[in-house]
């Protein structure tokens, strides 16, 4: 049994491109599967902010060659030991505190970036939107979720952590929040990072809210739709 604590495992969750089952919550990420299906086949993918490679392990059974970015190799590590990974699968994990100096040890361009509740994490999430676009193909997708912040289950979340802090009690790298907003607060902040949305919908409204977007490094003239669906949490 690992000795390493794995405070959000989401191993056992349906990953975020194909639904959400957090808490026993199955819903579908439309957004997601529907810009998903446009990627080619055996595209160079971008997953920032790793976390428990949930996501990673379904583009790389999708045929996706998967960069998995994130701060502990010895949680990447971890993670990697729960999934039964693709024989002919192309995978590499990159640790490093510093999450964008590990972007430049690659010369890669990707056709999708993602990064699923990793924004809350960053000092400066404009300065990351405007960094990781550095990273797409012309035309490549990037799929992001943000919590809100507004919710009880985020407000518990900011109490801890305070409480933790002022106990001194030790917390992992990455894991504390760094950003609190509402999802119109998320929406103007994602659009000061100038980069056009193909869509802004699917927050929840309860327990773990989050807004999910696509966003691309090509400016488009298409419709911005909304969707809007009451959920227990997402994460």
């Amino acid at each position: 049994m690992s000795s390493l604590a794995l405070t959000f495992d989401r191993s056992d969750d349906i990953s975020k491109p194909e639904g959400c089952n957090t808490r026993g919550i199955a819903y579908r990420w439309n957004i997601f599967a529907t810009h998903l299906a446009v990627v080619p086949a055996g595209a160079e993918v971008l997953d920032f902010g790793a976390g428990s490679l949930r996501e990673s392990f379904d583009l790389v059974q999708k045929g996706f060659s998967v960069t998995s970015v994130d701060v502990s190799a010895e949680t990447l590590n971890e993670y990697k030991r729960k999934y039964d990974w693709p024989a002919n699968g192309k995978h590499r994990l990159v640790a490093n505190l510093d999450l964008f100096a590990a972007l430049s040890e690659f010369e890669s361009q990707y056709a999708l970036i993602t990064a699923f509740d990793v924004l809350e994490h960053l000092a400066d999430p404009v300065a990351a939107l405007q960094e990781l676009a550095k990273h797409l193909q012309d035309g490549g997708l990037m799929f992001v979720t943000v919590p809100n912040g507004w919710t009880l289950f985020e407000l518990a979340f900011r109490t801890d952590l305070m409480i933790a802090r002022a106990t001194g009690r030790k917390l992992p790298p990455g894991e504390p929040h760094l950003q609190w907003h509402s999802p119109g607060q998320w929406k103007r902040l994602i659009e000061r990072s100038g980069l056009p949305r193909h869509a802004d919908g699917l927050f929840c409204q309860h327990g773990r809210g989050a807004r999910a977007t696509s966003l691309s490094n090509r400016r488009t003239g298409g419709p911005q739709g909304r969707h809007q669906e009451r959920c227990a949490g997402v994460g």
